[in-house]
């Protein structure tokens, strides 16, 4: 089976950052969980990045954005077939207006 490596942007990196930020002001052990959670979750997409479909919007589906969810939190990536890589472009919370922040 075809395996994909995972790329996370900058800009999912300091998604990351900024929920393990917040939720640690709550309790660091649910912080802790929901960064493993999230981060298992991405690294799903290793192989079968393809089985998550692309998401509504046409001008993001259009540049290929597709969307996997963990928790209450929305994980958008691209995928780069040529270079056998996911790029994991952007982690926000599920109510966010996504189409703004891609």
């Amino acid at each position: 089976m075809k395996k994909y490596n995972i790329i996370f942007s900058p800009d999912a990196d300091n998604d990351l950052a900024d929920i393990v930020l917040y939720l640690g002001g709550f309790s660091p052990n649910i912080a802790l969980k929901y960064y493993d959670e999230i981060t298992a979750k991405a690294y799903t997409l290793e192989t079968m990045p393809f089985r998550c479909s692309l998401v509504r919007d046409e001008s993001l589906a259009e540049k290929g954005v597709r969307r996997i969810s963990a928790k209450n939190y929305d994980i958008y990536f691209t995928v780069d077939e040529g270079e056998n890589t996911v790029y994991i472009e952007r982690i926000l919370y599920s109510s966010m207006a996504f189409d703004v922040l891609l």
